[in-house]
Order: structure tokens, then sequence, then C-alpha cells
């Protein structure tokens, strides 16, 4: 019976992960440059034969906008059109008609909830051209009409938004959300979008003979996976950011002014100047949401003192009257208001070359000295949903709490008692599993049994926030989504991460005072978050047995799926880019096939499309490299290859446990690299010589197989075969799949010298064996080039050129067009050639 149950939570719980996918359209609320336009069957359509029949879902958006406008508009080549219409009946329902033609004896139509339409649903037109039947069905409500319009022989292309073709254009679109769109022809399936991308302007069926193309578009999995600036802010001098959970408010507190924003209306932010200004000391004064009191709160950890903001008033309480130090004892504290005193607590901090351990009580201005808690500050601190029990995450400080004996990251997650302010370490991570991201931001956001934080790294001016999210009960600790930029300075820089529970999301701020002004960065990723299918896990932990062993407890616990958790974050299929065209050259293999059978059938290890390793009999042993043996791996294979000596065993300590004493930091090295090479024993052919210090990677070939290693055999050829090529436009379609969703720097470092090779040699080829290489050759160079640099105008002019040459015209053209699109989403103007000036363009090739 458990097992029963947990199958169906399990699906539930995937389904509903999944279901955070699809293409939204903007329509007429929008200027018409941001509008969406979305044409399927790009190419030649199928003849409608004996009958059709157009499924897909969707839902409305921002319905007060949705008066009347077009769903969408399909046309033949004749000019024949079939408009599906939207127009508000009254305040309970829409009129959806499907129009046929210009005719009023055309139009079929049927009423619909409106409320029902801002959650997905199914709409369905039928068409049976024998019997010159039409049916059109929405939400369980059907209607039917006799009209004979369609013929067998007519070909159907569709607009979904507006779109702007010469004689049928559209502008009046409704703002909604669409996806699986399938086109059937005589009761049989014949083109399926599904539109679960993350980004992309073209999009092809799942048989890849069809293909959509989209001018604006706005994908729902996008906010999933990426995190989405929404805006920047600007303040005078020293300001701080406070955050109003209530009414999901960010407040940018200024000297002279406050700053009201709703991250999601960040054009609406709202002024409000003080009656006088106050002087605000960078570090000196801090500032809170006291959510009992409803009311913005500044104080101060050297005084003990705080200060209300009256919004009535515009003006705050005795004016931080008050001498300030030259410099505070408690940067980079952590806070919190206690929901039995309603008290201000603050925790650790630093000032005067020293880390503080004390637990200042605003309430009775009192400061505890002596906590069980080693000294630190840049630590991670949030409350639970019961406000009993505090969680703290990593920081930067020692034992002693004097900067002068060997300051270093607590790679821990502390439970911390509110009513006894006790600590208790609940779990020690491997600081290689964060890859050294232990300097956290001042918030954590709590859930029931987990957490997210964002975590940096402290020795970085330049760096990155990583989203972590952990477990509380298990020590499982995963990177999610890509990094926001984030300049580190002790006494300048400020990060903090917010939860908005109504909309499900997470809101990233940052912030960097200079000499003269403040600026806010505001950032947002909706939740559950998707994990691409090629990241590896920074956690040991595989996420699918988190939850799965979270379902199951909740089944003993509780005997029902009503408590699962909506901000679980299972793996998903990633979206795979567009594939290379079979029709462009005969010589090219489908990406796939060439990465299969390249190398030896059972032993290799691939780093280059997402780490993989299989072993002598040919199983995977993938899971078995955590991510830092993964990226212990790509260092040394990197630094060993053409002639290189190896990497230091220095580096590598410095690198990886630069945070441990020289004992503990030389025994964590040895034992990776003693388990390195037991997994390399698995796979044969490989071992790891030490010489003179320097640890190197040695590959037997003839027994194993290293696509990085292969690639730097192929990049010195002098001429490139066509075998070769297929070899490395695999290897370039390989690097476009993979995503700096990780923290790997080394990582990012072989994707970059990769790509910047692979265009080197390309280019080399074009430059200096042209008058040898076949026209099909140039084409499938010029595709490698565009794959890695989507801008490249030579790489784009002279597959255009040699295209035309060959009598692929369409396929010349549809270069050109995803050329320019590209062009102007990167540099945000329009390119400066015509097609046809493209063609007459001379390159060297």
């Amino acid at each position: 019976m458990i097992k029963y149950y947990f199958t169906i939570l399990l699906c539930f719980a995937l389904n509903s992960s999944f279901a955070k996918y699809g293409l939204r359209i903007y329509g007429q609320e929008y200027p018409i440059t941001e509008r969406t336009m979305c044409q399927f069957f790009v190419n030649q359509a199928p003849e409608l034969g004996d009958g059709f029949q157009i499924n897909f879902n969707m839902s409305t958006i921002d319905d007060q906008y949705n008066e009347f406008g077009y769903i969408f508009r399909a046309v033949t080549a004749q000019g024949k059109k079939m408009d599906l219409i939207y127009q508000v009946a009254d305040d309970t329902y829409v009129k959806i008609s499907l129009l046929l033609g210009s005719n009023k004896k055309g139009e079929l139509a049927i009423r619909v909830n409106r409320r029902a339409l801002s959650n997905w649903q199914q709409v369905q037109i039928k068409a049976n051209l024998e019997k010159n039947q039409y049916q059109l069905s929405v939400e369980g409500v059907s209607n039917q009409l006799q009209y004979n319009y369609f013929s067998p022989a007519d070909h159907l292309k569709f607009y979904f938004g507006v779109n702007d073709q010469k004689g049928i254009a559209t502008r009046d679109a409704i703002n909604m959300k669409i996806r699986h769109v399938e086109f059937q022809l005589d009761n049989e399936p014949v083109a399926d979008w599904k539109l679960d991308q993350v980004e992309g302007q073209r999009v092809n069926d799942t048989n890849g003979e069809y293909t959509a193309s989209l001018k604006n578009p706005k994908w729902i999995r996008k906010d999933f996976t990426f995190w989405k600036p929404l805006s920047t802010h600007k303040l005078n001098g020293y300001a701080e950011v406070v955050y109003n959970h209530e009414q999901q408010k960010i407040y940018f507190v200024g000297s002279d002014q406050l700053l009201i924003i709703d991250p999601e209306k960040p054009e609406e932010a709202k002024q409000v100047f003080y009656d006088k200004p106050v002087a605000l000391e960078r570090g000196h004064q801090n500032f809170i949401y006291d959510e009992y009191r409803h009311e913005i709160v500044a104080y101060s950890v050297d005084h003990l003192r705080q200060y209300a903001f009256s919004m009535k008033e515009k003006k705050w309480e005795n004016e931080f009257d008050f001498k300030m130090p030259d410099q505070t004892d408690y940067l980079h504290h952590s806070r919190y208001i206690s929901p039995n005193d309603s008290s201000i607590y603050t925790l650790f901090g630093y000032g005067h070359h020293m880390f503080r351990k004390s637990i200042s009580n605003f309430k009775e201005r009192t400061r505890d000295k002596n906590t069980e808690a080693f000294p630190r500050y840049l630590a991670g601190f949030g409350l639970n949903q019961e406000k009993t029990k505090g969680y703290i995450l990593g920081g930067y400080g020692n034992e002693y709490g004097e900067q002068k004996y060997s300051p270093h990251y607590f790679n821990q997650l502390m439970e911390y008692d509110l009513p006894h302010r006790t600590f208790k370490v609940l779990h020690t991570y491997d600081t290689a599993r964060s890859h050294g991201y232990f300097a956290s931001s001042n918030q954590l956001v709590v859930g029931k049994d987990h957490f997210y934080a964002l975590l940096f790294k402290k020795n970085q001016f330049q760096g990155k926030l990583q989203l972590f999210k952990g477990s509380i009960s298990t020590d499982s600790l995963y990177a999610l989504a890509d990094g926001i930029p984030y300049k580190f300075h002790d006494i300048r820089s400020f990060a903090d991460l917010y939860y908005n529970d109504k909309l499900d999301k997470l809101y990233a701020v940052t912030t960097f005072c200079s000499d003269k002004e403040t600026s806010l960065n505001i950032y947002s990723i909706s939740l559950p978050i998707f994990v691409p299918e090629n990241e590896p896990d920074i956690a040991e932990n595989n996420q699918w047995w988190i939850l799965a062993v979270g379902f199951l407890s909740l089944i003993l616990a509780a005997g029902g799926y009503g408590f699962y958790r909506k901000h679980q974050a299972p793996k998903s299929v990633a979206h795979t880019p567009e594939e290379i065209k079979p029709t462009e050259s005969k010589t090219i293999a489908e990406p796939a096939a060439v990465i299969k059978n390249q190398g030896p059938d059972r032993s290799y290890i691939k780093i280059l499309s997402g780490f993989s390793a299989y072993d002598k009999d040919g199983n995977s042993i993938s899971k078995k490299f955590s991510g830092l043996r993964q990226e212990l791996f790509i260092i040394l294979v990197m630094n060993s290859v053409n002639e290189k000596n190896g990497i230091s065993s220095e580096y590598l300590i410095e690198y990886f446990w630069s945070d441990k004493s020289s004992k503990d930091a030389k025994n964590n090295k040895n034992v990776n690299i003693s388990k390195l090479k037991e997994l390399l024993k698995l796979v044969g052919g490989m071992e790891i010589v030490n010489n003179s210090g320097y640890l190197k990677l040695k590959v037997d070939e003839s027994v194993a197989y290293v696509d990085y290693v292969k690639f730097c055999h192929l990049i010195k050829e002098p001429q490139l075969t066509d075998q070769n090529l297929i070899k490395l436009r695999a290897i370039a379609e390989g690097l476009t799949n993979i995503r700096s969703l990780n923290s790997n720097d080394w990582y990012d470092k072989l994707k970059s010298q990769v790509s910047a090779k692979s265009l080197d040699y390309f280019s080399a080829q074009l430059n200096k064996n042209s008058s040898t290489l076949a026209k099909h050759t140039i084409v499938d160079i010029c595709s490698a080039i565009l794959k890695l640099d989507t801008v490249n105008e030579q790489a784009m002019s002279l597959k255009c050129q040699h295209l035309v040459e060959m009598g692929h015209h369409s396929s010349a053209r549809s270069t050109y067009d995803k050329f320019i699109e590209e062009y102007k989403t990167l540099f945000d103007e329009d390119f400066d050639l015509t097609f046809k000036e493209v063609l007459k363009e001379s390159f060297i090739a």
C-alpha cells in the first residue's frame, strides 16, 4: 500500500514541476516592438487532405487588458484565413469565435467561463473537409458549423500572437500562454511542438520535420531556470535595503529619501522624502523591518540603539542622536526580531581586526559575549516558519576571534534555539562540494526542511553570487540556477535573499556603495527551479533520492499526499538546442550519433558535453565521480595534454582546501587523488603520475578514450578531413548544451578554451585551405563556427554564398534570417547588410 501511494505522490510531484513551461505571448498591452509572434510551419506545411485538427493548451494572463484580440490566425498560400478570436461577453463569460474568412456565415462561436481561462485549458479545432464540418471545443464546451471553405489541397500556416506578414498582419493579440501545439491530419499526429524550451527563437516539432519561428518569445521555463534582472536603482550616499514580507515590497533606505519598490513593477517605485536628511554612516546604521509593529527600524549594534521611521510624518524619531565610532565592531552581522519579546537581536560581526560571537539584545540593551559559537561574520541566517529556531550557514572567522590566527570559512549549518540562545552543529560540508562558496548573504530563506542561500567567494571582487539549496535533516547541498554578478568589498557590498510566498519567487538584491552613491540591483527566479539533465550535482546526494526519501517519510508520517512541498526541484529533461540540419550537407551525421560512435565502445571519459564516464565493462560510473573529482580530473587533463608538465600539488591544495590547515589540506588532497586513481582503474588505460611534486595524467589512447585529448589531436591536423569535421562539429554541439549553472571555475575555463581553439582552427582552415575544400565542407565549417559564435559575420556570409551556389536558396535565407535575429538581440541594432549584399560580400574562402 505504501509503495502504491509513493508512486502516486512521486508522479504528482514530477508533474507539478514539469508543468512550469510554455510560451508567454505578449499582446496588445505591450508596445508593438515587444509583442510576441509565433509562426508554425515556417517551411512548407502539409496538405490538409480529408481533414485536420489543431490542439493546444492556453491560459489568459493580464485578463483586464483582454477585451478583444486574436488567439491565432491561420492562412493558406491562396489567402484563405481562419481566425480564433477572444472577446469579452460580460464579467463572467468570454466569447471564443472561429471565423472562416470574412463572411459572418463562417463564424463558429462558444461562450466560456472567463475565470476558467486563467488556468490551462485544452482548445481543439476539428475540420472534416469531406463533409464541410468544423468543430470548436474549449473547456468541455463545443459547437459545430457546416461550411464549405478549405479544400484538401490547401496548405495551412498559423500564427499565434501578432504577425507582420503583408496582407494578413494582426496587431491586436491577447496576452496569453500556450503550450503543446499539435497538428493532425486524418486523426494522425503530424507535428507536435511541446514548447518546453528555456530559450531560442526557432523550435522544431518532436519529429524534427517542421519548424516554428518566434519573435520576442517569453519562455516560461526560463523564469524557473535563470535569474532575471528586474531593475536597478541608485541613491546618493550610503543606503541599505529592507524587505517588507507582508506587502512584498523592497525598501531602499537612503539619507534623504526612501524608495518603496514593488519588484514586479519597479517602474512604479514610490519616493518618500524625509522632512530633513539624516546622517547615515556606512556600516554603522543598519535597517530591519519590524513585522510586529509594521515599521522600518534603524539600529546601531555598537550603541544598542534603535529608531523607527514614521511613514505618516516622513521622519525618523530622534534623528540618530548618538556619536558614531570611527569604525563599527559588527560589520556583516546576522539579525532577527524575536517573536517572544519583539526585540531586535544581532549575532556575530567583524571590526578592528576582530571577529565577534556575541548576541546583542536591543530591548534590554545587553550583550552576551560568552556564546558557544565561534566568532565569525558573513554568515547566512534565517528563522524557521514557527520562529522557534534559527539556522546559520557558513561565515568567515576562527576559534579565537583575532584576525591574525588564520581565519577560514565555516562550512557548517548550525541550529540556533531562540528561547535558550544556544547553538548546535547540524551538518559539516566538504568545502569542495560548494567550490569554496561559504560566505553568505545576510538572509537565508528557510522552509519546512530545506533552505535557500546565496553564497559567494570572499576573496573575489568581481565574483558572483550562487544560489544553493540545502536540506535541514540531511547534509544535502547543491547549486541551482546561474550566477549573479557581485562585486564584493567588506565595507561596500551587501547581498540579501527574500521569498515572495504569493508568487512563489525568490528575490536576490545586491548593493554596492561607492564614495558618492549606492546602487541597488534586484533579481528574481521562480520556484521550483528547473534543473537541466546535463548539470552535475554539486552535492554527493542525488536529488531524485532525496525527493524519494522525503516523500516516503511524509507517507509514513502523514499517510497521505496533501503535505507535498512544492519547492522540490527534481531533475527534468533539458531542452536540446537546434540540431544540425542534414539538408545543409550530405556529409554530416546527426550529432548524437557522432558522439555515440566516437572512440572505443566501452571505456571512456567525456567532459566536453557534460561529464560522463564508462568503465571497461561498458557500465556508467559517472555518479561515482563527485563534483570535486570531476573538477580534479578536468584540471589534470587540461594540464597534461600537449606536452604540459602537469599541475603542482601546492596549486591543488590552494584551490580546493585553502581554508584548512596544512596537515588537513594535504590529507584531503591525498585522499581525493587516491579515490580518483581508483576510479581511473575502473576506466582503464589511465594513470596519475607524480613527477617532482607535479601530478600528470597519462592516457593510453588504444585502451581509453578522453574527448578532450582527442580534440587536442584533431586541431593539430593541418588539413581538415570530412571525418574530423564531423567530430569537431559534434564537440561544438556538445559545448552549446552545457550551461554554467554550476560553480565550477575550471569547467568554465575548459569551455572557453575549447571554444576559442575551435574557432581559431576553423577560421584558419577557411583562410588557408579554401582552394582544396569542397563547397559542402565550407558550409559545414561555417555552421560549426556559428554554433560557437552566433554573430560571426564571415561564417554567415560564406555559408549563405556557398549554399546558394549549391542551389539551397531557402537554407541560405534561413541562415541569414537567424543571424540577423541574433545580431539584433545581442547588439540591439539592425545588421547593416541585406541578404543580397551578403551574397556579394567578398571573403577569402
